[in-house]
C-alpha cells in the first residue's frame, strides 16, 4: 500500500469553492467491479505525534451490480443502526431511466428522476419532496450534440436558472456561462485549461466582464496513474491567500482507495477507511 500526499492552497476568501478534487461514490469509478464498499468515517487523536482513529461518526454501505454501478446504499451510526433510509438506484431495461427512491418500511420515497436520450446524453434530472415534484433540470444540445444549455426550474415550472456549457473537441469542459433570466445577460463565466494529459491546471473567473480570480492546480501521478499530489492556488488582484489542506491517500492492490487522512490548516481532522469486498 502506498500513501500519497495532496497538497492544496486555498483563497479562503471564496467559500464556494471546492478545497480539493473530490467525488462521491455515486461518480467514482472502481476497479475489479467490487460486489460492496463499506467507508466508514472516524474523528482523529494524536497522541506523540502518532494519528489514532478516534470515534467512529458514521458508515456509508454500498452493494454494486454486475455492472459495477451503486444500485443499493444506506448509512450506520456508530451502534450499528440504520441512518434515514434504505435507497436504490433502478435501471431500466435500456438503461435510460435512472430512478433514486428510498424506504420507510415499505412505504417508497421518490428521490430523483434520471433520463438519458438514446445516445446516453442526459436529458432531464427530476427532484422530488414528499414523491411530488420539487424541480428538475433540462438539457438542450447544440447541432455538436456536445455543448447543452442547462436550465433550472422548481417545483411550479418556473425557470430559476440558465447555464451554457461548452466543450473542447475531447468532450471536456473549457467554458460554462451562466446567465441573467431578465436580460439574458451574462451573469458569470467560468474558463477551464488543460494540460496534454486531460488534467485541469487552470481556470479563470468572471463577473459582469471582469476577472474574480484565477486558479492554478498542479498534479502528480505515480506509475500506476494514482492521483499523488496536487497544488492549488487561488490569485485575486495579485495577492494569494493560503489555506493548506492535505489528504494521505492508501490503496490496494487493484487500485481501490481504502484510506484517507484528512487535515485542516495543517490539524488532521478526519480518517476515512474503506472495506471492500470483491
Amino acid at each position: 500500500m502506498r500513501k500519497i500526499h495532496l497538497i492544496l492552497l486555498i483563497l479562503i476568501t471564496i467559500s464556494s469553492c471546492k478545497t480539493f478534487d473530490y467525488k462521491s461514490r455515486f461518480e467514482e469509478k472502481y476497479i475489479g467491479n467490487p460486489k460492496k464498499i463499506q467507508i466508514t468515517f472516524y474523528d482523529v487523536i494524536e497522541i506523540d505525534d502518532t494519528i489514532k482513529k478516534g470515534k467512529m461518526k458514521y458508515s456509508e454501505i454500498s452493494f454494486f451490480d454486475k455492472k459495477n454501478r451503486i444500485f443499493k446504499d444506506y448509512s450506520i451510526n456508530s451502534k450499528g443502526d440504520t441512518i434515514g433510509k434504505k435507497c436504490e438506484r433502478l435501471f431500466n431495461k435500456k438503461e435510460l431511466t435512472i430512478k433514486s427512491v428510498c424506504y420507510t418500511d415499505s412505504t417508497e420515497n421518490i428521490l430523483s428522476i434520471y433520463k438519458l436520450h438514446k445516445n446516453f446524453k442526459k436529458s432531464t434530472f427530476e427532484f422530488y419532496h414528499n414523491n411530488k415534484l420539487s424541480g428538475k433540470r433540462i438539457f438542450e444540445y447544440a447541432s455538436n450534440k456536445i455543448d447543452y444549455v442547462d436550465f433550472g426550474y422548481d417545483k411550479n415550472n418556473k425557470l430559476k436558472d440558465k447555464t451554457l456549457i461548452i466543450h473542447d473537441k475531447k468532450g471536456r469542459i473549457i467554458k460554462s456561462t451562466s446567465y441573467n433570466l431578465e436580460d439574458n445577460s451574462i451573469k458569470n463565466i467560468i474558463e477551464h485549461k488543460y494540460d496534454k494529459n486531460g488534467n485541469e491546471y487552470e481556470q479563470n473567473w468572471y463577473k459582469k466582464g471582469k476577472k474574480l480570480f484565477t486558479s492554478y492546480t498542479n498534479r502528480k501521478f505515480d506509475d500506476r496513474n494514482n492521483y499523488i499530489y496536487g497544488e492549488k492556488l487561488f490569485f485575486k488582484n495579485s495577492d494569494t491567500i493560503k489555506s493548506i489542506t492535505t489528504i494521505e491517500y492508501k490503496y490496494d492492490k487493484k487500485g481501490n482507495i481504502i484510506y484517507r487522512l484528512i487535515n485542516t490548516h495543517n490539524q488532521p481532522s478526519l480518517i476515512e477507511e474503506r472495506k471492500i469486498t470483491y
